[in-house]
């Protein structure tokens, strides 16, 4: 067995009891704390002259091993008592929803994903405080390679991280067993390296030795089923088996850990149901399913789990034959969830279906809310009546639609003022929105496939708007447009000048919109601009914007009462339209001819680093204005009808990477390519002649590349 130090845990025990003494606890005496401390700090007293003994007496050493339990146990219990009693003093004195602000501002954590909106969705720990914490934490927490010698480890930690790939659950150390471990994780584990039946037996010696887990990761595992017995870890808090494609079903054992708050099943793809008891689970605070495309229905009961607050999704059941209606949950599931938080998808949505029993406008922390219909539903009851629903939910920061088939979108004031993303994906009787213009907090809008949609706003009709600049999204920072076949202009009714401007979009995709000739003009791109089989007249007109214009544009006196518009203008106002632009694609445009695209005024990209053509089989050379794009690190011709690249290339002096893909007429490189000494790959497929005079050593432009240190030449495809 492992080593017991009742002394050492007494101590620690003494020392938690001690904080709980200072604390208010609603519920539990004070008087209790402090008596059960006295009984601890007595039994302290005999615990070293009884250590001492074990070494000659077997029954003291037996002794002590059962008080070590017993201690053990009661260590256990405060712990839990004290986590649960900051958990509590923290929503009641700041809020869940500032709690994370409160820690980023303290420098605990370092965010590294932010929502549209601004707020942190994932954090790791700052460098600093991962230092304090590993010298506070000193031997509760270990990281144990792959040469360590695990079977001699006394006084086992809590907390234990293996470092290597496990292959076989001989390589789980034996002390584990006794040593109570309360949480394990496997960073180096991939489903990649496993194959099912030994991530089978490594999970079952788990569950089987480990019974005082708190936290247990399996995520990316290659975990086909769970063992029956997972109830057994009747301790666990945590459980995340994300990324595990190969589950289909949960063991209905699952649903006897009772004391179960997060489980994590995003990205297993083929999990079809979860368990039927679910909602036994009644300390769950957060269910992660997204991604388990392959759920069929949501378990009758989930609205009995009222301490939810994380539900990536909620499936409707599509085919009622296939699962017993008894067990079905629908809609009306949602009606008691409202601590739900973040983002929640709600999917297989039909025309009857009773969106008054979900109360989504009783879910005012929600952020995020996407709904989504059954594909080829042709009836339209029911989806203006839900989205109406929705006026007002007062919180919603992103509103996601599929399959809508309403003809206009019934978004009211209140939504307006917090709505930050608007996505709207197949919504085939809409023609057009309502004016954007109000909607003063929109960074993102998402239009895809929508066949009717003949403009993006309606034409304003409202006094208050004084200039052309406050007419569209001021604070627009995102626009995707895809598969927009009959839209034309930016308003309906009216068409854009050249006072329409976007006043701080960064990323601008404009895909299959062929008849789109009027939009404001985008002059402040900086992450990126793709232009695929559409009109390029916007894009013409915003970089042939003349500076001098620009600059009378944007020199309104700049007084305190100037709008946030105005002040939007004037951070470009002495720079080129397009020159913060970092990344720039143009594909399947067939007219775009070198005449053409020798009219555009490539030197104002001066920061663009990537750059694509593709599809363009007119364009027979590169510009000759692309010289000037010094910074350019990415060149990628494919599809095109070069015939030729230029010897200006190496002017190119940061080009790392230069791709080209079927372009069958081009002959050879340029005789000074070697020169350009920045170029780390150089990579040509489907491209005969060229690869011909490519191959090693013997082909004519062999000596041109033969420095470049990743070369990747397809020659089979000239074959």
């Amino acid at each position: 067995m492992a080593s017991v130090n009742p002394t050492s845990i007494a101590n620690r025990l003494l020392d938690s009891l001690e904080g709980l003494g200072m604390e208010k606890i609603t519920g539990v005496d004070r008087g209790l704390i402090e008596k059960l401390a006295a009984s601890i700090s007595a039994a302290r007293g005999v615990l070293g002259d009884a250590e001492n003994r074990a070494r000659q007496d077997r029954v003291v050493s037996m002794w002590i091993e059962r008080l070590g339990d017993v201690l053990h146990e009661a260590d256990d219990i405060v712990d839990e008592l004290r986590t649960e009693i900051l958990r509590k003093s923290v929503l009641m004195q700041r809020g869940d929803r500032v709690v994370m602000k409160f820690l980023l501002d303290r420098d605990f954590f370092e965010a590294v994903g932010r929502d549209i909106s601004g707020k942190a969705t994932k954090c790791k720990m700052s460098v600093a405080m991962h230092d304090l914490a590993t010298a506070v934490a000193g031997k509760e927490c270990i990281k144990l390679g792959l040469d360590q010698d695990h079977q001699n480890t006394r006084d086992f930690p809590r907390q234990v991280s293996l470092e290597f790939p496990l292959s076989s659950p001989s390589q789980i150390p034996n002390s584990f067993k006794e040593a109570r471990i309360r949480s394990i994780l496997f960073p180096c584990q991939s489903s990649i390296k496993q194959d099912g039946s030994s991530s089978r037996a490594i999970c079952d010696a788990i569950v089987s030795d480990m019974k005082f887990l708190r936290t247990l990761d399996l995520h990316d595992s290659g975990i086909e089923t769970m063992p029956d017995h997972i109830d057994e870890l009747k301790h666990l808090r945590y459980l995340d088996l994300s990324r595990n494609v190969k589950i289909k079903v949960l063991p209905h054992s699952v649903t006897k850990l009772l004391n179960l708050q997060t489980l994590k099943l995003s990205l297993c793809f083929r999990l079809k149901e979860l368990p039927r008891d679910i909602k036994n689970l009644v300390n769950l605070r957060h269910l992660e399913i997204d991604g388990c495309y392959n759920l069929t229905h949501m378990p009758r009961g989930l609205g009995q789990l009222t301490q939810l607050e994380t539900l990536s999704q909620f499936v409707l059941c599509k085919d009622a034959t296939s699962v017993s209606r008894h067990d079905i949950g629908e809609l009306n599931e949602l009606s008691s969830l409202n601590n739900l938080r973040g983002e929640l998808q709600i999917k297989n949505l039909r025309h009857d279906t009773d969106v008054e029993s979900a109360c989504l406008k009783e879910k005012q922390f929600l952020h995020s809310l996407a709904l989504d219909w059954e594909i080829g539903t042709r009836e339209t009851g029911g989806h203006e009546a839900l989205v109406t629903s929705l006026k007002t939910h007062t919180n919603l920061g992103g509103l996601t639609l599929i399959g809508y088939r309403g003809d206009t979108l019934p978004i009211g004031p209140s939504t307006h003022n917090k709505l930050v993303e608007l996505v709207l994906r197949r919504c085939p009787n809409c023609r057009y929105l309502p004016p954007l213009h109000l909607c003063a907090s929109l960074k993102v809008l998402v239009l895809e496939e929508m066949s009717k949609l003949e403009c993006v706003s309606e034409n304003v009709r409202d006094e208050s708007v004084s200039s052309p600049a406050s007419m569209f999204v001021p604070s627009l920072q995102e626009l995707r447009l895809t598969g927009l076949p009959l839209l034309r202009s930016w308003w309906r009714g009216v068409k854009c000048n050249k006072d329409h401007k976007f006043p701080c979009l960064s990323k601008l995709f404009i895909e299959d919109c062929p008849e789109l000739v009027s939009m404001p003009l985008f002059p402040t791109l900086k992450e990126g601009l793709v232009l695929d089989s559409c009109n390029l007249k916007p894009f013409q007109e915003t970089i042939m914007m003349n500076t001098e214009y620009l600059r009378s544009w944007t020199s309104a006196p700049a007084d305190e009462s100037s709008s946030s518009t105005s002040l939007h203008a004037r951070s470009f106002s002495f720079s080129p339209p397009l020159s913060d632009l970092k990344n720039l694609s143009i594909v399947g445009i067939e007219e775009l001819d070198n005449k053409e695209a020798e009219g555009v005024m490539w030197k104002n990209l001066t920061s663009l680093e990537y750059l694509r053509l593709d599809y363009l089989p007119s364009l027979e050379y590169l510009p000759d204005g692309l010289q000037n794009c010094t910074r350019l690190r990415e060149l990628h011709i494919w599809r095109c009808g070069f015939t030729a690249l230029p010897e200006w290339i190496v002017k190119l002096r940061s080009l790392r990477k230069l791709s080209i893909w079927i372009c069958p007429d081009l002959k050879s490189l340029p005789e000074k390519i070697g020169s350009l000494t920045s170029l780390r790959t150089l990579e040509i497929e489907d491209c005969p002649t060229l690869l011909h005079r490519c191959q090693r050593k013997a082909g004519a432009d062999w000596d041109k590349i033969a420095r470049i240190p990743d070369l990747r030449l397809d020659l089979n495809s000239r074959k």
